[in-house]
Order: C-alpha cells, then structure tokens, then sequence
C-alpha cells in the first residue's frame, strides 16, 4: 500500500523522532544500562523513546523539586534518573509514582534499580471516583501532597470516550489546586482527559502533538 507524499514524510519525521530520542537516551549510560533490557524484553514501554526523551529532557531543563507520575512504568525508570542528575547538581527533585494495581507495582519495584531509592517514590493507591461539573474524575487517593512542577498523566484506567465521555484522569485537578506556581503536564494519548481539562481548566494551554497523540498542557497556579 502506498501513501500519499505528506503521509510518508510525517511518517518519516515521526521515525527521526524516535530515533532521536533514543540517542539522547542512550547518552545516560547509567540509564541506557537499565533500560535497554526492559525495551528488549517487552514490545510496548507504554512510551516511545521521543515520548521519554521529552520527559527526562523537562525535568533536566526546569529542573522541579517534585514530579508526579500518574501511571508508573518504564517512564517511570527514565524519570528517576533524571532526577538523580537534577540532584546531583544540587537541586533536590524526587519522582512521586502512582499505581493502582498490586500487579504493576510489584513488577515495577523489580525494575527500578537500588541506584534510584533517594529519587523515585512508588505508591500503591487506590482510586475514587468524583464527581466535577458533569464530568467523573478518577484520582488517586494516597497521593502526597506537594508542589509539584511537572506532572506526566498516564493513569488511572479510565473508561474510553465512547463507553463513557464522562470520565477523566482527575488527579490534575488536585496538582492545580495546589500549586502556588504555574506548572507543566504531559498526557499520553487519553484524548477524554485532554479535552475535559481544556473545559474544566480553562486557563491551561494545551499543545496537542497529533503523530504522537500526546500532549504538553501548561497550568496555571491554584490561586490564578
């Protein structure tokens, strides 16, 4: 099957991407070390190396105190070693990972390395449902509470849009109220969620990166 001439160069750009991000990945020999094994061993990361790369790129460029991960997994991995340098040069940063499932928490603990113990914080939670404004946010329930100057969204499982367009990952809503600053999010794929926030959350800014679907939201401060 051919495709028309501006689907194979996006197609193309998107590869360049991946191949991109793998190589500034694989620049962290301490991280490369551990995560090579994890991608051969499993043919999904839940992220691509583009996907990653920006996420471990954020946290060295903005350098955040705190880090929320809704959704743990192998970002989770990439994330803490990101943190590991942020605070080795100096400024504290320490990931906070939510997961809800025992199965997923367990296989990930297997997975992080001693190394990241001072950097990465796994938390096993359950979830509630809440009702917002006609929407039903999911949200972690154990989830610390701090200022937290990056959030990546992956998480909780919610609904999908055509089995219910109610539903949301809510625990954004929680960061925002929060934080004293204006903040950075980044969402995979989870359009449900991107479009309710854009709703609910009317002064953030949404960049919506349609080839990968994923999504960099800057928020405003609880107080704006």
């Amino acid at each position: 099957m051919k495709y028309p001439k501006y689907q194979r160069f996006s197609r193309l750009k998107q590869y360049l991407q991946e191949v991109h991000g793998m190589k500034k990945l694989k620049a962290d020999t301490d991280l490369w070390t551990v995560l090579e094994p994890i991608c051969e061993a499993s043919s999904s990361t839940g992220c691509t190396f583009h996907e990653m790369y920006l996420l471990y790129s954020h946290i060295l460029k903005h350098r955040p105190s705190h880090v929320l991960e809704l959704g743990a997994g192998v970002s989770t991995v990439v994330m803490g070693y990101a943190a590991k340098k942020v605070s080795a040069s100096g400024k504290p940063c320490g990931i906070v990972a939510m997961e809800d499932s025992e199965f997923y928490y367990d296989d990930l603990k297997k997975l992080v390395p001693e190394s990241l113990d001072d950097y990465v914080s796994l938390v096993l939670s359950p979830t509630e449902d809440r009702e917002v404004d006609g929407f039903i946010a999911r949200c972690y329930t154990e989830k610390p509470k701090h200022e937290y100057g990056m959030t990546f969204i992956d998480g909780p499982e919610i609904p999908s849009q055509k089995e219910d367009p109610r539903f949301l990952d809510g625990d954004i809503l929680d960061v925002v109220a929060w934080n004293t600053k204006p903040s950075t999010a980044y969402l995979d794929c989870r359009i449900g969620t991107r479009d309710a926030i854009a709703k609910l959350i009317p002064k953030a800014t949404i960049h919506w990166d349609r080839k990968h679907k994923f999504s960099r939201i800057d928020l405003p401060a609880g107080n704006a």
